[in-house]
């Protein structure tokens, strides 16, 4: 698959004032921008589905009042027409590719229909990440024009049409009397979940994630809580909590460190609320853990003849 490549000092990516414009230029083409947008914010107007990737430490995402942080080699998904504004924080740079027709259509026929990516956030340390950063790599070294991008966007776009095929139960509970009706709801939906779940993500406003997804307070709270089965602010809280789980048993970070890598401004705060999550504090979990996984070594040390666990043993 082929893709035009363009690299910018400044700003994170050209905006189109219409599909047909982007469509004219690129012809059905993906495009690749490598940029550091940083002092000013890069406005948009128009845009494609895009990959956002953060690379080299984390980028803003900023829509009005709205803001999510994305970090470092992790990918926001933004839907077509999304209308952000991207500044890098320090040294970051932005890969962000604009999907082209050839690329969102690979793989189906003619007479499919339009495929429609859900906005949603791809952390950094999520497998399908690996394909981007050899993408990125490669732009970083090539000159502008345009590259074979020897199929690593596909192979990461078709894990995300995958992913998305496998959460069609969320569609299943959205109201609508068509499914693209149900699908718009989702996307609509999808737009403010994808920022709750960035660390420093979205405020949880009511009346400004409302607006972000073109509904009045009400009816937003009403249907995300039915769609995703809890208020936008407890799903905030949860995302996080479930990443602080994951840290704390995967990494040697600090507990205060996780706390605020995940999102949480008070430490008591995120005490409490890991405790009642979990039934345990952070720092007990790791123990746990810690202990866990020393025992089982020490059965498989004993099991395959170990000196070690046998003298222990004895």
């Amino acid at each position: 698959m082929d893709l035009v490549l363009v690299k910018q000092s400044q700003i994170a990516g050209p905006s189109f004032a219409h599909p047909g414009h982007f469509n004219e230029r690129y012809h059905g083409l993906s495009l690749a921008v490598i940029s550091n947008p940083r002092g000013a914010e890069a406005p948009r107007a128009w845009c494609p589905p895009s990959l956002v990737m953060a690379l080299g430490g984390p980028v803003l995402l900023r829509r009005g009042a709205v803001h999510s942080q994305i970090p470092a080699d992790a990918v926001m998904v933004l839907e077509e027409g999304a209308q952000y504004s991207v500044l890098s924080q320090g040294s970051a740079s932005v890969l962000t590719v604009m999907l082209g027709s050839d690329a969102l259509n690979a793989g189906t026929s003619y007479q499919s229909p339009k495929r429609r990516l859900l906005p949603t956030l791809v952390g950094a340390s999520d497998p399908i990440v690996g394909s981007l950063q050899s993408l990125s790599r490669r732009c970083r070294f090539e000159p502008e024009g345009l590259i074979d991008d020897q199929g690593t966007l596909q192979s990461f776009l078709s894990e995300l049409w995958s992913r998305q095929r496998a959460n069609e139960h969320l569609m299943a509970r959205c109201p609508g009397r068509t499914l693209a009706h149900q699908r718009d709801v989702l996307m609509r939906l999808s737009r403010v979940a994808s920022l709750l779940d960035a660390p420093g993500g979205a405020p949880a406003d009511l009346a400004t994630l409302a607006e972000l997804a073109s509904y009045s307070p009400t009816h937003f709270l009403r249907l995300f809580s039915a769609v995703y089965g809890a208020s936008p602010h407890d799903y905030q809280v949860n995302v996080r909590l479930a990443k602080a789980r994951r840290m704390v048993a995967e990494t040697g970070l600090a507990v205060r460190d996780i706390a605020e890598a995940v999102g949480f401004d008070s430490r008591s705060t995120f005490n409490r609320l890991f405790r009642r999550a979990f039934g345990t504090s952070a720092a007990d979990l790791r123990q746990r853990l810690a202990r866990s996984s020393h025992t089982r070594g020490m059965i498989r040390g004993i099991s395959h003849g170990d000196p070690g666990g046998a003298h222990a043993a004895a």
